[in-house]
């Protein structure tokens, strides 16, 4: 076992032997208890940490995890480094492999352009300096989204934000299609609230791809001869399934290499990651429309209203 890696295990062990900090329940309307308990968290951290940490408790990391987040915080001019989560079912359905497609299509979409980068609250880390003159715990105030408020401040204030592959986590949690179509939606609301123009890209993006395909698909199998529109919509769909496949065949691969831990699991989803990257298209476009339409969400039992960036609003609570 390496230095740095007798370290993280060291460390990761005394967080563990922690007492944990107990968090009141907020009653305000306008507060989400996670960002409100990160706030709260905050002030009783030591004088002595240089480093927030964020984890989400479900995140399962590798052990280099904790090494590898904090090392870009080396150069002062990293705001935050983050990494993301891949979603793994013990008991595979339809509907858990086609949230983890989904989800996996979102981490191809960070990288080493700092520019489009954005930070994931699962698996987060700022430096203290930073995080304090940011004003965080402010920015946090009424948002919903602990990571797009992260992401919004360190872009306004010109720092960048570094993907670590290495602090990818795995999350293990079965789910049914309708929870999958009730997360994936929620995500785009939040999306397009706190990141409008990602949002966009992503609402005519799916829309060309899916007209496109459903296109190619009719005229090749409506066309009663061998035109040339048969042939374009027919080398369509060639290149389209050979390069979508490649894709997530790669990425699959990489995510091997990053959480060895979970190889099988990782290598069961072989046929549904390289197949369901055709339906996953379909059901970003119906969240983008959907959170078109409404800014209203469920999460965990409370009803928000997410009236921007800066302002959200408890519409009512299943415990009320």
């Amino acid at each position: 076992m390496t230095e740095a890696k007798r370290q993280t295990r060291e460390g990761l062990s005394a967080y563990s032997k922690l007492d944990h900090l107990h968090l009141r329940k907020q009653s305000t309307p306008t507060f989400q208890p996670k960002v409100e308990n990160l706030r709260e968290a905050v002030l009783h951290v030591s004088d002595q940490s240089q480093i927030f940490v964020f984890a989400d408790s479900d995140a399962r990391p590798s052990m280099d995890w904790l090494r590898a987040l904090i090392a870009p915080h080396a150069d002062a001019n990293v705001g935050a480094s983050t990494g993301y989560r891949w979603f793994i079912s013990k008991n595979p359905t339809f509907g858990s492999e086609l949230r983890s497609a989904w989800n996996a299509s979102i981490t191809s979409a960070l990288g080493p352009n700092i520019k489009s980068n954005f930070c994931w609250g699962g698996s987060m880390a700022m430096r203290r300096d930073t995080f304090e003159r940011l004003e965080m715990c402010e920015k946090w105030s009424g948002v919903l989204s602990d990571d797009f408020a992260v992401t919004r401040a360190v872009k306004a204030a010109g720092l960048s934000i570094i993907f670590v592959p290495q602090a990818l986590t795995a999350t293990v949690e079965d789910c049914t299609l309708t929870e999958t179509v009730e997360f994936t939606t929620r995500q785009m609301k939040i999306t397009r609230v706190y990141a409008t123009p990602l949002w966009i890209v992503s609402l005519i993006g799916t829309t060309i791809f899916n007209a496109v395909l459903i296109a190619a698909l009719l005229i090749v199998i409506l066309s009663k001869t061998n035109s040339i529109a048969v042939w374009v919509s027919l080398a369509t769909l060639i290149f389209v399934t050979v390069f979508s496949t490649g894709k997530a065949w790669l990425r699959l691969n990489a995510v091997r290499l990053v959480l060895p831990q979970h190889e099988a699991d990782l290598k069961s989803q072989f046929w549904t990651q390289n197949t369901l990257w055709l339906i996953a298209p379909s059901l970003f476009l119906y969240n983008s429309l959907a959170a078109w339409a409404s800014r209203r969400m469920i999460w965990r039992g409370i009803t928000y209203e997410l009236k921007s960036p800066t302002e959200t609003v408890i519409i009512a609570r299943d415990d009320a």
